[in-house]
């Protein structure tokens, strides 16, 4: 996950270039995001190390190797290297067999491609960054409750020696 002054990056993989223009347009109208398209799971996995906060990809990709992953095979690998980055998996087919395979695999959620496709993964967006946020925030609150009680432990052994040296 990115820090405060970093803008959230996105990675978005799709062999139709038009999707992918158009979800580029739209995950970009919610502001301080940036974007990085990729018209194959391969090329998508040599990028991972960048450790993206979100990645929208395809089920369906294809290529000119017969050995092209799917898009649930590039979920696996993601999530073996990156399991913190939420997937979202897309799909012209609106079919419950894909979207139980993508869930099981680790997805956040699974986005039909129709009319309201562009809605929903700005809402899936939106939901992950608020999502990561409280996570972030959770994290934080912990490492102060460490600092606090080591600084109560502190004090009690200062208080202990204290009273050890000046007591008879």
């Amino acid at each position: 996950m990115k820090t405060n002054q970093e803008q959230p990056l996105i990675y978005l993989v799709d062999d139709d270039t038009v999707f992918l223009t158009l979800i580029q347009s739209e995950l970009s109208s919610m502001g301080e995001v940036t974007t990085r398209t990729f018209a194959s799971g391969e090329a998508c996995l040599k990028q991972m190390h960048k450790n993206p906060c979100m990645v929208v990809l395809d089920y369906e990709l294809s290529g000119e190797d017969p050995d092209v992953m799917n898009g649930v095979e590039v979920l696996k690998k993601i999530k073996e290297t990156n399991p913190e980055t939420e997937v979202v998996m897309i799909s012209g087919w609106d079919d419950v067999t894909i979207a139980v395979a993508s869930m099981k695999f680790g997805a956040y959620d699974y986005v039909v491609k129709n009319d309201s496709a562009m809605i929903n993964i700005n809402n899936k967006a939106k939901n992950i960054f608020a999502k990561q946020e409280i996570i972030r925030k959770l994290a934080q609150e912990k490492v102060y409750r460490y600092y606090a009680v080591g600084l109560v432990l502190m004090i009690g052994v200062f208080i202990f020696i204290l009273h050890w040296l000046v007591s008879p």
